[in-house]
């Protein structure tokens, strides 16, 4: 492959499609394109080439200014932290409820399990109506509901009525987490998606270990409906930044300025009155399907099988650590509280590795392959979250098993929230870089992957752990941790091969 881009191509924008960089590699060097990529649209520095091509219209939001973009991105972020923030809450208030309602712990588990469940379903249909109705109203409308929903767990007066609102409220919480892959796909461009989808991915990943460190304490103080409540406050903000900050970012880029709908009130926008003005453009049917399309793609499934493989246990940890720290060390319930922290931290040394992790890998990469990166690139920063997640498993394990002070405990939770969001952005950042066309989509299936892996890891745990014991479930949990890092070792050899052979994903509107 030669360093400079052949000229035959019929025109340099021809060059930076987007969905041909996809197929061959991203190209951000100037230098390799014909002419020193004259003509083209290249960062304030001038070092990389923008894919894709922003268009001159001041409505695309690729060409928004910064704090614009990260402004919209935090009011989606704080919409996509509740989900799992509440799926992850109810495992602490169970113990109380368990008591209050006269039912099993283990029965009392599926408030847990029954969450997550509808919550890794609803991205299928999240995405149809964001593609057909736009991102903003759908977002808006579905915080919404949650808020009623959050009101109905806070009030619950026994065991059906509150695992009817917890199935329910999973049904319309995760609009936030579903599309976030499409909002910064809207915004940026390629080369500051590794970076914007860390930080996005970081509220996400944090939020199951901040539910139960806040309703320990609260469970201590007032009692847990009282951390309901504060669910229903932190769905409430997210609703009024909605209506304060929120953007509609959904521009279509294949068809001129004259034919985008019209900005004239962002609160039509909310409303998604304005995006009703080109919905004929739209087809529900197909907007249905767009998201089973991208499925057909082997890659897409495989990735999807792999995060939900990974992903799975560090839920079984979540939500099992606060029985084990009752029935084992003796924590109180602001015992409990505290040590939850190891979540917090545990993210934020995730977040600040990969803040330069994923970019700094990249630039490797182009360096070592005439200036291209292949999406399956993005891969490779998954073995390190295989070891530090398959280690922490064991020593967790071990742990429990044999009462080892409770800070190696602590220890060893905060590498796996590390590795968990260390491999989140990876398997993401693949998502977008090898299925552009299909943001939404493929983000989804990575919610779905999520979803389902925690709704399994829950409903299988409390048993596994009373018949085998810790030591030997955790290390179970993490040999199907390294076999799934198979998946990858496949994708990096074959990924590109079978993407290829199968196309794009084409949607036909």
């Amino acid at each position: 492959m030669e360093k400079n881009l052949s000229t035959d191509s019929p025109t340099l924008v021809d060059i930076v499609d987007e969905e041909n960089n996809a197929t061959t590699g991203y190209v951000l060097d100037p230098r390799a394109y014909p002419n020193h990529a004259a003509g083209l649209h290249l960062t304030k520095d001038g070092s990389k080439v923008l894919i894709p091509q922003p268009t001159n219209d001041p409505n695309d939001p690729l060409v928004w200014p910064a704090w614009r973009k990260n402004l919209v991105l935090f009011v989606v972020c704080v919409c996509a932290f509740p989900p799992d923030y509440s799926s992850a809450m109810a495992a602490v208030t169970t113990i109380v409820q368990s008591r209050q309602w006269h039912v099993p712990q283990s029965q009392g588990e599926l408030f847990v399990t029954w969450g997550l469940l509808p919550l890794a379903l609803s991205g299928f249909y999240i995405i149809t109506f964001s593609n057909y109705f736009g991102r903003l109203p759908t977002l808006f409308f579905f915080q919404c509901v949650t808020i009623g929903t959050a009101a109905w767990e806070a009030t619950a007066t026994s065991y059906n009525s509150f695992l009817g609102a917890r199935v329910v409220n999973g049904l319309f919480t995760g609009a936030g987490q579903a599309q976030i892959l499409l909002w910064i796909k809207d915004m940026y461009y390629f080369h500051e998606h590794p970076r914007m989808i860390n930080y996005a991915e970081s509220t996400i990943v944090v939020s199951p270990y901040m539910g139960p460190m806040l309703t320990a304490f609260i469970v201590d103080s007032v009692g847990w409906r009282w951390s309901y409540w504060l669910y229903l406050i932190i769905v409430s903000i997210g609703a009024l930044l909605i209506v304060l900050f929120g953007e509609e970012t959904m521009y279509d880029r294949r068809r001129p300025q004259s034919q985008q709908f019209r900005r004239r009130h962002r609160l039509l926008r909310v409303l998604g009155i304005e995006q009703a003005r080109t919905i004929k453009q739209r087809s529900f049917w197909k907007a249905v399907i767009r998201p089973w399309i991208a499925l057909e793609k082997i890659p897409v499934l495989l990735i999807t099988t792999y995060y939900m493989l990974f992903f799975c246990w560090a839920i079984s940890v979540n939500v099992t650590i606060s029985v084990f720290l009752t029935e084992v060390y003796h924590f109180t319930d602001k015992g409990i509280g505290f040590f939850y922290f190891f979540g917090i931290i545990g993210c934020f040394l995730g977040w600040l590795s990969g803040h330069w992790l994923h970019d700094a890998f990249g630039r490797w990469y182009a360096s070592r392959h005439e200036g291209r990166i292949a999406p399956e690139a993005r891969l490779t920063i998954i073995y390190i979250a295989t070891v530090l997640m398959a280690v922490a498993l064991v020593i967790i394990g071990l742990c429990v098993q044999f009462r080892w002070y409770y800070m190696v405990l602590a220890v060893f939770c905060t590498m796996e929230a590390g590795a968990t969001l260390i491999a989140t952005t990876a398997v993401h950042a693949y998502f977008l870089d090898a299925y552009p066309e299909a943001s939404g989509e493929v983000g989804q299936l990575g919610a779905l992957g999520r979803g389902l892996g925690g709704f399994m890891s829950t409903y299988i745990q409390v048993p596994w752990l009373a018949k085998e014991g810790p030591a030997r479930v955790y290390g179970i949990q993490a040999s199907v941790v390294v076999a799934a890092a198979g998946i990858v070792i496949f994708l990096q050899f074959f990924g590109q091969r079978i993407r290829v052979a199968q196309g794009r994903i084409h949607f036909k509107d």
